[in-house]
């Protein structure tokens, strides 16, 4: 972006088109030399000329630019079939949608026709297929990102790399292969994508592009690296390379002295002597890992031709066996001084060689264990073992295990025997990651030209709980375009698919997909809240109805009839209907609750009507637990009073003069709401403010986010004989989990307490049990306890109470 029109010049107004206050570029141009130039003749779709921090650029987006801003050529004829290409970008931007950067392909969008590159790191092939690395993130600042793909791959072997990291992606249809055309309407994108309908889509929103250079062929890693280096000195991202990088403190010189790097990484080393070596039996072959920091080619000198000799194509061909020493050479140009030579010893086994296949996935799940499996050209057993990340993985055998995500590098080879030479060691490296539960909802036929939301929610496949990771979605096949999570149906009748996709740094790449029917109807949504405020979560055994009824609705504003689709021991019941429907314990439910829970599955459905089709039902399905105090906490933090009630109780124990009782919990250094706020989950504190801890609230069954103390605390009963009475709920023993005591006690003078003298009052009425409360529901029974004698008979005073304790 330094010379945009390609004059050679400096950049001038009048460069550029004014359009207001801003200077827009019409083309840029190829400087390259090849005539691939860009071009946008609507004015309001031109990316706009921006200098920040004196480095200038073409802003695409409506944050510094335009809205939609794109740039289009004739694509080159390179670029067909399923082709090698290396593409180079120097990016400020931030965010992971699979917004475009590059985008090449059929300008009819054909699902595996095209390969667009976004600023996520992805390559993108329309009909849902995709490689993804859920890692990338810009971040808003300028950064170097380098995409690789080999000539006849499939949609998995892409490569990205980031600031000079190698990135582990997750591909969707990953076996497929994309099928350029090198006939027809063709065309290269720069700031925008090209969907499955033709329509211009998946436009760059905020970025700034400095430079982009497209190579054909996959250059090599250390090509890459000079390149990296170039353009982040160029662009002032140098601080951003990777540590190590051979260019982050100096930049690539294209002039003057060179050296040689010569540590091959195709060559096995022989573990009885430590020396390199290759079989007689090999064909001839390349040093590989080798280069000259200037780029240009290596040739090659052997010390004994009868061992290893250097063809016409520069390749070594072995020849017999033995020691034998190879000198690379580089003799310079105009721009580069000739390089000192470097040497290499090496040896010719008349042992065969053998080669290990060895692949992993490029992400596992932590709660499942890996299988590993290679093989080895000699028949022999490939050999395995941990290189990094020893921590989080166990090796027994080809078995792998985790404790814990992160990153895990194995190596297999084959020693070797008589016959067979070692083989040289395969490295594999995976990311290892939570699971995740991808729920993505059913979608009801839908109209002509009809738009509408469509919705998955994810939920961590351990703990079934809420996360932090937004789906992403596509259309695999049907007529129909999609922006975000805005679906908008075409002029045709059909059936449509919808891939939703789910992935994180620390989760597992989940997809799935639906499908609907384009009709001649209306369609219409069922929006059913699950791990959200206000929506089903997974509840401990308790007495709180379920308001169903105000979780889920319908777009067509049409009723919506909710059933009980699977319900283990009868645990809920339904009760009314409608807005109006709630889900209650049972109050006859008594069976057991293992310890993962028992699973209840919830439908929600509407059948339409004249004007509407029936919307797709909707289940959801959420995990009855065993009361306990993780389970009371859990449940509260996704109430819909939640956060109002956490923050007024921050603010009023904040505002207490000398904030007594309060400590800075979260280590900031000072004492404030913040350390109020983590309080407020803790058992001793009276999170509503109606004299009762949260603790309290648990053992007597009440709402620790309503002031609800006087229908809840315990209370005195009295019959006027004389004995004193009290009354309360409890948690029966067979769903106590978390054994509370509830200690029942009596006193003359409130300060000497004893449980002689207090019985309870047998409320059941039934001889043949042992049970004496009154079935309560939820897992709770409410109790009578009274004392044995009368106040007169201990000097006229006596006192009753009930004690709590918990282990």
């Amino acid at each position: 972006a330094n010379d945009i029109n390609a004059d050679g010049l400096a950049e001038s107004n009048t460069d550029f088109i004014s359009n207001g206050q801003k200077s827009q570029a019409s083309a840029w141009a190829d400087r390259s030399g090849s005539s691939n130039t860009l071009s946008q003749g609507t004015t309001n779709l031109q990316p706009v000329r921006v200098v920040n921090g004196g480095k200038p650029g073409l802003a695409f987006g409506s944050t510094q630019g335009n809205a939609g801003a794109h740039m289009t050529a004739t694509m080159p004829t390179i670029l067909a079939g399923n082709p090698s290409f290396t593409l180079f970008v120097a990016v400020k931007t931030s965010g992971t949608q699979p917004e475009k950067i590059l985008h090449f392909g059929n300008s009819a969008g054909t699902a595996g026709q095209v390969l667009g590159m976004a600023k996520n790191g992805g390559y993108y092939f329309n009909g849902g297929g995709e490689l993804t690395f859920p890692s990338v993130n810009f971040g808003g600042n300028v950064q170097v990102g380098v995409f690789r793909r080999k000539a006849n791959v499939t949609y998995a072997d892409g490569e990205f790399f980031f600031n000079g990291t190698n990135q582990i992606g997750s591909a969707q249809s990953g076996t497929s292969v994309p099928a350029i055309p090198s006939s027809g309407t063709r065309e290269i994108i720069i700031g925008a994508g090209r969907n499955g309908t033709a329509a211009i889509a998946n436009q760059l929103s905020n970025a700034v592009i400095h430079e982009i250079m497209l190579f054909s062929g996959s250059l090599t890693d250390f090509a890459i690296r000079r390149m990296e280096g170039y353009l982040a000195h160029k662009w002032g991202s140098e601080a951003r390379l990777v540590s190590g990088h051979p260019f982050k403190t100096s930049e690539p010189l294209f002039g003057g002295s060179q050296s040689i790097s010569l540590n091959p990484t195709n060559v096995p080393t022989d573990n009885s002597d430590g020396v390199p070596f290759m079989s007689i039996f090999d064909s001839a072959f390349a040093l590989e890992g080798v280069y000259a920091t200037s780029g240009l080619a290596l040739s090659y000198e052997s010390n004994n031709t009868s061992i290893l000799s250097v063809t016409s194509a520069g390749l070594l061909q072995p020849n017999g066996q033995g020691l034998v020493r190879i000198t690379a050479t580089q003799t310079g140009n105009s721009y580069f001084s000739a390089a000192t030579p470097a040497t290499f010893n090496m040896k010719i086994l008349g042992k065969r060689s053998q080669t290990v296949t060895f692949t992993t996935p490029s992400e596992v799940r932590v709660d499942q264990p890996l299988d590993l499996n290679a093989t080895a050209s000699s028949g022999l057993d490939a050999n395995f073992s941990i290189v990094t990340g020893g921590s989080i993985a166990s090796l027994s055998g080809n078995r792998l295990t985790f404790s814990d995500t992160g990153s895990v590098t194995v190596s297999s080879g084959q020693a070797g025997d008589s016959t067979y030479a070692p083989a040289n060691y395969v490295n594999q490296t995976f990311l290892v990651k939570r699971p995740l539960n991808l729920v993505f909802d059913a979608i009801g036929d839908m109209g002509h030209g009809q738009s509408f939301t469509i919705k998955a929610i994810v939920l961590d496949g351990i703990t079934n709980s809420p996360v932090p990771v937004n789906p992403t979605y596509s259309i695999v096949l049907g007529s129909a375009t999609i922006s975000g999570d805005q679906i908008t149906c075409g002029s045709s009748t059909g059936t449509v698919k919808v891939r939703a996709v789910a992935t994180g740094t620390q989760y597992f790449t989940s997809s799935a997909d639906t499908t609907f029917n384009i009709t001649n109807k209306q369609g219409q949504t069922i929006f059913f809240k699950q791990g959200e405020k206000g929506g089903l979560r997974d509840l401990p055994l308790s007495r709180k109805p379920i308001p169903i009824g105000r979780m889920a609705t319908a777009t067509s504003n049409l009723g919506i009839t909710y059933s009980l689709t699977a319900n283990p021991g009868n645990v809920l019941q339904k009760v009314g209907t409608g807005a109006n429907a709630i889900l209650v314990f049972r109050k006859d439910f008594s069976g057991s609750i293992p310890n993962a829970g028992l699973t209840v599955q919830i439908t929600a459905t509407q059948l339409g009507n004249g004007s509407y089709n029936a919307a797709a039902s909707v289940v959801r399905e959420i995990t009855i637990k065993k009361p306990g105090k993780s389970a009371f906490f859990d449940e509260r933090r996704l109430d819909p009073r939640y956060e109002k009630e956490r923050t007024k109780f921050a603010r009023k124990l904040a505002a207490k003069k000398n904030l007594r009782g309060l400590i800075d919990l979260n280590g900031d250094g000072s004492i404030n709401a913040l350390d109020a706020e983590l309080m407020f989950d803790t058992d001793d504190v009276d999170s509503d403010g109606d004299s009762m801890s949260n603790f309290m609230e648990r053992a007597f069954g009440g709402d620790s986010l309503s002031s609800d103390a006087k229908t809840v605390l315990p209370r005195s009963v009295n019959k006027k004989d004389g004995k004193q009475r009290i009354t309360f709920q409890k948690y029966q023993d067979t769903y106590n989990s978390e054994g509370i005591e509830y200690i029942v006690e009596t006193s003359t003078d409130l300060r000497t307490w004893t449980t002689t003298g207090v019985t309870q009052v047998d409320l059941d009425g039934n001889a043949s049990n042992s049970i004496m409360g009154i079935n309560a529901g939820g897992g709770m029974e409410r109790v009578l306890h009274e004392t044995t004698g009368t106040a007169a008979s201990k000097g006229g005073k006596q006192f009753l109470r009930v004690r709590l304790r918990t282990k």
